[in-house]
């Protein structure tokens, strides 16, 4: 089977309170079995981390971000692709216990 990825950048920005939000627009963040939102750096160049969410857990984050969102959120904060790959990664039947 496959699986489909839906991919975001949020970019980092200093609400009017000062606290650091990562904005995005998620009008098509519903349709993919992943999504991976990629949090910049202030510098707008560097990644800060990957959300790599299921989509049903994606839809909570509305339109963006905060520094710590919670653990429904922050338990999805990876800082490389790495699970991206591991779940692409084909295995045979007769490897799975």
């Amino acid at each position: 089977d496959e699986f489909s990825i839906a991919i975001w950048i949020a970019r980092y920005r200093i609400i009017v309170t000062g606290y650091p939000r990562w904005i995005f627009w998620n009008r098509g963040l519903v349709g993919p079995d992943v999504t991976i939102l990629i949090r910049m750096e202030p510098d707008h160049q560097t990644v800060r981390d990957f959300l790599i969410a299921p989509a049903h857990q994606a839809q909570s984050a509305l339109r963006m971000l905060n520094a710590n969102n919670g653990v429904r959120l922050d338990a999805f904060l990876f800082a490389s692709l790495d699970p991206v790959v591991e779940m692409g990664r084909r295995e045979s039947v007769s490897a799975i216990p």
